[in-house]
């Protein structure tokens, strides 16, 4: 949730949703509390590369606001590019657990425990659904690539 404050915040609210921000990471989900979590940050240009590398459609290229809700007032369906928070429908959420993903473990702490890369995303990436999806992934595949390995420099 961010922080005890904005945990307990949430628990007097009992809101249906909370929107918040600075993970660098979409996100979408609804949590054992039955508050749906949302994220959806427009990040540097690196971690949009990475982002449309991963997510090839033409929604992430262009990285529009995500609608919350629908012209029902019910809740907007959520994006492919929210892959990331779907981690935790395959291991339990810890919110004090130090795992890492493999990449930034070894960028930033070489001895941290790790999250295995099949649960943080079991499939890769999503495969381009056509040939402009597959062009698109061609063309920000590189500038991903670059950003990732700048990081793990960075980090030694």
């Amino acid at each position: 949730v961010g922080s005890e404050f904005v945990q307990k915040r949430v628990a007097e609210l009992k809101p249906d949703l909370h929107v918040f921000g600075h993970t660098h990471f979409p996100w979408d989900m609804t949590l054992d509390d039955g508050v749906r979590y949302r994220s959806w940050p427009l990040g540097t240009p690196e971690e949009q590369a990475r982002r449309i590398a991963s997510v090839p459609t033409e929604q992430a290229e262009r990285w529009y606001p995500l609608p919350v809700f629908d012209s029902d007032g019910n809740h907007y369906r959520s994006s492919p590019s929210c892959w990331f928070s779907l981690m935790y429908t395959r291991i339990q959420r810890e919110p004090e657990s130090c795992h890492m993903a493999p990449f930034v473990a070894y960028a930033y702490c070489k001895n941290a425990p790790t999250v295995p890369d099949t649960i943080i995303s079991p499939h890769g990436s999503l495969e381009p659904a056509t040939e402009e999806e597959r062009l698109r992934r061609e063309r920000y595949s590189a500038k991903s690539s670059a950003s990732v390995t700048r990081e793990v420099r960075r980090g030694q």
